[in-house]
């Protein structure tokens, strides 16, 4: 049986976030016809990085992980102060000023790097998943062997770093999730990919839709990290100004996901907290619309998440992924200033079978782009074209 490499920062069924997600996926998928291995650290937190799960191997779920102790917990405030003296002059960076950035932003994980470049001819292909992180960039800078990179990129101004333009090479294979992130690539890096793919993930799509509780209010929720990079304190800005109109007394907005919730100050939103699949769910069904405010997306799961349930979303029209998403589905809206944001929510009020309609589009894009299946058979083809190339 032909031997797959992954190298993610982390690994877990559960964890949150979509690379996360993605990388079990794909684990899952290419362990029906290929001996994987997976390289990752011992980190849950993205935050801390701090060490959490047993170091060693072990086989799970028909894949053998390999999990190596992260050296240094994160220290978010040094990363951000070197960071921000990386992105003042760009052009004429040291790079080791931005090798101290890589080395902070982290999982810091050398032995990871070190036993995977000793072991990598043991690989028919070697597939690295995400950009950001110190082991993956480290890898890219020293691998030898046939790499499939799936970046998971975002327009954020790290990418403009030249670490990154120097680890993701042309010389590898891709895979994308969206359409807009190849674009991305092309007028970032002005790099064509040896060769690439739009693949994406798959998410569950119920047998059988639950019959919506009517409610005399109207409930919009949210998935998502409560990261400032993922949009909440726009999104809570413009809530709190729809709340002042008329149809916003008829509206409560809930937020599943991990984060700290002090650092907004609102007192219009109700926060879960992190949940289980089954409650997320049951709060999909109830949802009239899912809001999605992060500018910076290479996928959104929680956007097709909300479609397989039959829910509209309303998305940042900064984020050209997701916007890209609403117009191939005709399953919602993007919104460029807070009253695109309550125009929308007005409309979706108003109308509850234009609402309907937007959820059965969405569900319809879901079901012809993103079923398991589909993603399965996209997956597997291009691998094995890659690993008989």
């Amino acid at each position: 049986m032909r031997k797959i490499a992954i190298i993610t920062a982390r690994f877990a069924q559960f964890i949150s976030g979509g690379a996360e997600k993605l990388a079990w996926d794909y684990a899952k998928i290419l362990s029906l016809q290929y001996d994987i291995s997976v390289f990752t650290t011992t980190a849950e937190s993205y935050i801390t990085w701090k060490n959490h799960f047993r170091e060693g191997s072990i086989r799970e779920n028909g894949f053998l992980i390999h999990r190596f102790p992260v050296s240094k917990d994160r220290n978010m405030k040094r990363m951000n102060r070197i960071l921000s003296k990386s992105l003042v002059n760009i052009q004429n960076n040291d790079i080791k000023l931005e090798s101290q950035f890589l080395n902070e932003q982290g999982p810091f994980c050398p032995t990871l790097v070190e036993d995977l470049i000793k072991k990598q001819r043991e690989y028919d292909l070697i597939i690295a998943i995400g950009y950001l992180y110190f082991p993956i960039v480290k890898i890219l800078e020293q691998i030898e062997s046939k790499v499939l990179v799936v970046p998971c990129l975002h327009p954020e101004p790290v990418l403009n770093l030249n670490i990154f333009g120097k680890a993701l090479s042309s010389k590898f294979f891709y895979a994308f999730n969206a359409p807009e992130e190849e674009e991305l690539y092309w007028s970032r890096f002005k790099k064509i990919p040896r060769k690439s793919a739009i693949i994406g993930t798959y998410v569950p799509i119920p047998n059988s839709k639950k019959t919506k509780i009517l409610s005399s209010r109207k409930v919009a929720i949210s998935i998502g990290r409560l990261d400032p990079s993922k949009g909440y304190s726009l999104l809570f800005e413009y809530w709190n100004n729809f709340k002042q109109s008329f149809e916003g007394e008829k509206w409560d907005l809930v937020i599943l996901g991990s984060g700290d919730s002090s650092i907004y100050n609102t007192d219009q939103v109700r926060f879960l907290g992190f949940v289980s699949e089954e409650i997320k769910i049951d709060w999909l069904n109830k949802a009239d619309v899912l809001i999605n405010p992060s500018p910076y997306e290479s996928f959104s799961i929680s956007v097709m998440e909300a479609w397989a349930n039959g829910c509209p979303v309303l998305v940042n029209a900064s984020s050209a992924v997701t916007s890209g998403h609403c117009l191939r589905s005709s399953g919602g809206f993007a919104f460029l200033d807070t009253f695109d944001f309550t125009g929308f929510l007005n409309l979706i009020s108003q109308n509850p079978n234009l609402s309907e309609k937007l959820g059965k589009n969405g569900f319809d894009y879901v079901q012809k782009n993103f079923k398991e299946e589909i993603v399965t058979n996209k997956l597997l083809n291009y691998i094995e074209e890659l690993i008989n190339c």
